[in-house]
């Protein structure tokens, strides 16, 4: 059973045996009663948040002109490029860009392969090698 206050109150202990207005009347600031007070309204702990945008607008933008092109790169040029092992599948379905995809390099559809998903994670996963094959190119020379 919870011990009630001392001054014998039947309200729980808050400090030193005293229960909280017992408390405020011998140590606090005495408790002013407003009767024309209106009751505090509850609001939620939670804000309502924007999600951060996973991507600029113009990231956006060049994402949106990046799609088209790519479909109508895939249509033209249905066969794998890359040619890597014994691997590949032949189809493509997807672009290998041989320098990389910052900035206005997305776009630069001169710098894109298309191929199949076996060939493009083997250079993807293997970049050094796929360098000094030609299959791709080091974006760092490119600037120089």
């Amino acid at each position: 059973m919870a011990k009630t206050c001392s001054n014998g109150c039947r309200y729980g202990v808050f400090s030193k045996g005293l229960c909280k207005s017992c408390w405020n009347r011998q140590y606090g600031k005495p408790i002013k009663k407003n009767k024309d007070a209106k009751p505090l309204k509850r609001t939620s702990l939670k804000k309502a948040t924007k999600p951060i945008n996973k991507f600029s607008k113009k990231r956006q933008e060049q994402l949106n002109k990046y799609y088209a092109l790519r479909e109508k790169f895939l249509k033209e040029r249905n066969l794998c490029e890359l040619k890597v092992d014994n691997k590949c599948t032949v189809e493509a379905t997807e672009v290998h860009h041989e320098i990389g995809k910052e900035n206005e390099l997305l776009l630069a559809v001169e710098f894109w392969k298309a191929g199949c998903r076996n060939c493009h994670q083997t250079i993807t996963e293997k970049s050094k090698e796929a360098i000094e094959n030609g299959q791709s190119r080091s974006r760092h020379k490119i600037r120089e």
